[in-house]
């Protein structure tokens, strides 16, 4: 998450957060492609920002499989960790006995 960012409750956070704002920023830096490249369907993507894509994509699948857990389970997505940029993708707790 960048540092000037709103700060967000943990539940409001959605799967491969973190990660897709890394995609954003690494991508925001890739040169945009010519009219050829676009006519023959070369990817928009750089190649420093493939890893990050395959990355958010991993964890927009498992937050779909959680999110058929039902409401007994609180699931958390691109939990933050420390001060810099680290996160833990998922956190998922069961039999859920509080309100959010």
């Amino acid at each position: 998450m960048s540092p000037d960012a709103t700060p967000q409750l943990l539940q409001e956070r959605v799967p491969g957060q973190a990660v897709l704002e890394t995609l954003m920023a690494v991508q925001s830096r890739v040169p945009g492609r010519s009219w050829l490249k676009r006519l023959l369907g070369a990817s928009p993507l750089g190649p420093e920002s493939m890893p990050w894509y395959k990355g958010a994509l991993g964890e927009i699948a498992v937050g779909r499989i959680l999110a058929g857990l039902g409401p007994e389970w609180l699931v958390l997505h691109a939990v933050p960790v420390g001060a810099g940029s680290s996160d833990i993708d998922t956190c998922w707790w069961g039999r859920r006995e509080f309100s959010p």
